[in-house]
């Protein structure tokens, strides 16, 4: 039962494989679901394909991780974490030095 189970399964994807539009048009789609909403026959595609193709899938994870972290929260939130306040006596040294710079 399960040989029947992943000849079935190994066929569907063949299937997929032959018949949705390349990586190269699901990555320019996923480029445009970050502008705009997709169609229903737009997401479904996307969805079979990234079901299919672990490339893909892994591409979409690293284009949504940079587009949080180019959110201004996100990177105010990552600044806050890892750097440390600068004094008031620091801060008007580089403010005194910036100004001596610009003269």
């Amino acid at each position: 039962m399960a040989n029947l189970y992943s000849k079935a399964k190994r066929g569907i994807i063949i299937f997929l494989h032959k018949t949705l539009p390349a990586c190269i048009d699901m990555t320019q789609l996923m480029s445009q679901a970050l502008d705009r909403k997709l169609g229903l026959g737009e997401r479904i595609t996307l969805r079979l394909h990234l079901w299919i193709c672990l490339n893909c899938a892994r591409y979409l994870r690293q284009i949504d991780l940079l587009r949080n972290l180019s959110r201004p929260a996100s990177t105010a939130r990552v600044f806050e974490d890892s750097q440390p306040a600068l004094s008031n006596e620091a801060t008007e040294r580089i403010k005194n030095m910036l100004k001596q710079k610009s003269l």
